[in-house]
């Protein structure tokens, strides 16, 4: 999904300059719901399992399109127990970040690649990198 993000600076929370280009985080949107949908619909068991996800929770895209919704950030996002925030590079979504609250001292936050080939290359980054000299 490509999406002009220049134009409503009042979303962004975050921006990055990468070598890839410009990583943003911003309030997730209602655009951004169906990329939710079919990341958690469309992702195989195996994947799911690696996650940790009780998939007899998780349930159809309709279910899971309605919990993206209800989690975008509200006029106060620190009154959610859990919010969603979207990443987007340059102008394409790429993935979503959540934040789950538990109390003010225990938080816990998630990162989510939607795209196939960008969670692979992570994944080559990361077993290709060079031990630090000493």
């Amino acid at each position: 999904m490509n999406l002009d993000i220049s134009s409503d600076t009042s979303l962004i929370r975050a921006s990055l300059p990468m070598r890839a280009g410009l990583l943003t985080l911003r309030d997730a949107s209602l655009q951004d719901a169906d990329a939710f949908a079919e990341y958690w619909n469309d992702s195989p068991a195996s994947s799911l399992e690696i996650l940790g996800v009780d998939t007899a929770r998780l349930g159809d895209a309709r279910q899971i399109r309605e919990r993206f919704l209800r989690n975008m950030p509200s006029s106060e996002p620190l009154g959610q127990s859990t919010v969603i925030y979207s990443l987007y590079l340059n102008d394409m979504l790429i993935g979503y970040s959540n934040i789950n609250r538990y109390d003010a001292q225990e938080n816990y936050a998630h990162l989510h690649t939607y795209r196939k080939a960008l969670r692979q290359a992570v994944g080559q980054a990361r077993k290709h990198k060079q031990p630090e000299a000493a």
